[in-house]
């Protein structure tokens, strides 16, 4: 009978040891299941294998970075918002405004070994609100060009000389000609996506010529500027000179795929998976983003597309929990995995520098964006309550144009879109 109450007790305390150890869970929201399915998947199971004590469980992926936002910020009303969520750039000040994020500098300050944990120490302003770390950036895009070798070739241009694709005026030459190809089924000349998340591409039209959607001091709305202008003329010009359609980026990928369009633009975090849409069809190319057209000089920038990783949990145990998962987000490891399924950029400087050399050797589609590193900026983020409101007003002013309802009134586009942001915009 003693040697069963000793049995019993021990079992009763591994049982209570057990439950301790697998008792911390947290919750992770994450957008574009088409691109970070398996990235997320992978990278979660090595780190419950490495940290057996913490399980991590995804919430349904959200369709896109507005939605994740939408569905945090409603969420955090009643308690039940995820621990953790994967959000794009451009909305991490979002939640910084709100209360809504933990300020991530405690941590990083108490932490000895996230210095040494590779993360480039630039990608910190990445997650940055008025000084202080909300986030910690988990991939980082630039916008390219998704070039088709075959039809160039086919519409009278080398497809690898990059002066084809210096400029804009370059670019729409080419385009012209293959959407001039007698082919069938029709040939695509250029595909612009507009429509991505967060304005991403208006705003990298307007910050490639050195411009701005608001002052510094974040007083007055810039939408009339010479440099907004031109980005909405631009719209036109694609419209006009190449025939370009009014097409949803997912359509625009699947032409790509089956060979039916010339040129995309689009991010670089998806050439992995249209790689594989492609499959033997044809070689994919890419080129990078013209720089610089209209205004001269070095002033041009390009977003920082992605997205950075931010803890909503107001629970301390499961803030710890959730910090070494944001730790673990930035490793070595989830940066090789995040390039391998994804089309993004490491943020790791350990992973660019030891594990990822051969891979950039040999792969130059990848390189095209690295190459753009350079000339990275924040992905801007409109302030005040209605950030995304704003948004759905210039996706509305663009569609406007490239639709044909609006593509002969610029000059009317953007004052209106200057009076309805500024209308949105805290007093």
């Amino acid at each position: 009978m003693k040697r069963w109450l000793t049995t019993l007790a021990g079992s009763m305390m591994l049982l209570v040891a057990l439950s301790s150890w697998a008792a911390t869970e947290i919750s992770v929201l994450y957008a574009y299941e088409i691109l970070f399915k398996d990235t997320h998947r992978i990278i979660a199971d090595e780190f419950m294998k490495q940290n057996p004590d913490i399980k991590v469980t995804f919430r349904a992926p959200a369709k896109r970075y507005e939605d994740g936002t939408e569905r945090v910020l409603k969420e955090s009303i009643t308690g039940t918002q995820p621990d953790v969520s994967f959000q794009g750039n451009n909305r991490v000040r979002i939640f910084a405004d709100r209360g809504l994020a933990v300020p991530l500098d405690q941590f990083i300050k108490g932490d000895s070994e996230f210095a040494k944990g590779g993360l480039d120490p630039a990608m910190l302003n990445i997650g940055k609100v008025r000084g202080k770390v909300y986030g910690l950036p988990f991939s980082v895009s630039t916008p390219i060009l998704y070039i088709n070798p075959d039809r160039v070739k086919q519409a009278g241009f080398d497809p690898y000389d990059q002066n084809n694709y210096k400029t804009w005026d370059d670019v729409i030459k080419v385009a012209a000609a293959c959407n001039n190809l007698d082919v069938k089924p029709k040939v695509h000349g250029i595909l612009y996506s507009w429509d991505i998340t967060g304005n991403w591409l208006n705003q990298a039209l307007v910050f490639s010529q050195g411009g701005r959607f608001m002052d510094p001091a974040e007083r007055k709305v810039l939408m009339t500027s010479d440099e907004n202008q031109w980005a909405m003329n631009m719209l036109v010009r694609f419209v006009k000179e190449t025939g370009m359609p009014n097409m949803q980026w997912r359509d625009a990928q699947a032409q790509m795929g089956a060979g039916s369009a010339c040129i995309w633009v689009w991010s670089t975090s998806n050439l992995v998976a249209l790689e594989k849409l492609i499959g033997g069809k044809y070689k994919l190319h890419t080129a990078r983003f013209p720089l610089n057209e209209k205004f001269g000089g070095s002033n041009g920038k390009l977003p920082a597309g992605g997205n950075c990783a931010i803890i909503h949990s107001t629970d301390a145990e499961k803030q710890q929990a959730a910090w070494k998962y944001l730790k673990f987000v930035t490793s070595p490891f989830a940066s090789v995995t995040v390039v391998n399924t994804t089309g993004y950029m490491p943020v790791n400087s350990i992973a660019v520098n030891r594990d990822l050399r051969d891979f950039y050797a040999k792969r130059p589609n990848h390189n095209t964006s690295i190459k753009q590193l350079p000339v990275l900026t924040n992905w801007y983020a409109w302030p005040g309550e209605n950030a995304l409101k704003i948004t759905d007003v210039i996706k509305d002013f663009d569609e406007a144009i490239v639709s044909g309802d609006r593509v002969d009134e610029v000059d009317a586009v953007v004052n209106d879109m200057q009076a309805e942001v500024t209308a949105l915009l805290p007093k």
